[in-house]
């Protein structure tokens, strides 16, 4: 299972043009990961508690990787996707 690394988010609307932003997530992991230490050690603690809902939460975020939201109006359209 691999995290997803990028997220794209495009607005669209006729009035005006809007850039595509990327938003690198890849570097973000690290930082979430020493911010976690302290969780992490209190669930090697209590691993029976609170070890299922670490390996979900993991699972879950694997699991976005290759969401695409799409949502149009008249007035605008939005895309998210996650790679």
């Amino acid at each position: 299972m691999i995290l997803p690394s990028l997220i794209r988010i495009q607005f669209k609307s006729p009035k005006s043009w809007i850039p595509p932003l990327w938003i690198p997530i890849f570097l973000i992991w690290p930082i979430l990961l020493l911010l976690s230490v302290p969780v992490l050690l209190f669930a090697l603690f209590s691993w029976s508690k609170f070890g299922p809902v670490i390996v979900q939460t993991y699972r879950f975020m694997c699991e976005l990787r290759g969401t695409l939201v799409d949502v149009e109006s008249p007035e605008a359209k939005v895309l998210i996707s996650i790679h």
